[in-house]
């Protein structure tokens, strides 16, 4: 069981924009608007840079997981990560590749928003670029002025 190249190429990738939020995953936030579950996740991503240096990398983990369960659809991204050898895994191997993507999830935020030197997040536009999908548009401002756009993909749950 091995995630291939291409699957781990795709997993950053989805990372690095956003990657996908279920509208269920929303809804379990307690919205349904894709515009405020994206806000919620930057408001916990936020306050958690901002407490980085005090909780270290095991508190960052800690505190992001369980924002990471509740805003991504870490099993469908996953499952397009690794492609058509998804269908090839017995159940133990899915089980432990979907426990290994989120840990590998977590770990990048947990990694790469280490501390808080004025970063802004902004949450922009909410675009349909199909039927049942919604686009919502953000930068993450760096603290040199330098925007860096993240897009997140919403699909019905």
């Amino acid at each position: 069981m091995t995630l291939n190249r291409r699957g781990f190429l795709i997993a950053a990738a989805m990372l690095a924009i956003g990657g996908g939020i279920s509208t269920s995953h929303a809804a379990a936030q307690g919205t349904g608007d894709p515009k405020a579950a994206v806000q919620a996740f930057y408001d916990a991503l936020e306050d958690t840079m901002k407490q980085g240096e005090q909780l270290g990398f095991e508190g960052r983990y800690k505190k992001l997981d369980p924002v990471i369960q509740q805003t991504f659809d870490v099993p469908v991204m996953a499952k397009i990560a690794i492609g058509s050898e998804w269908t090839q895994f017995t159940a133990d191997e899915k089980t432990r590749m979907l426990e290994a993507f989120n840990r590998y999830m977590v770990t990048t935020y947990a990694a790469r928003f280490d501390t808080y030197k004025g970063q802004k997040f902004e949450v922009g536009e909410v675009k349909q670029p199909a039927e049942n999908r919604a686009l919502v548009e953000t930068k993450l401002i760096r603290s040199n002025g330098e925007p860096v756009s993240l897009n997140y993909l919403f699909r019905p749950g």
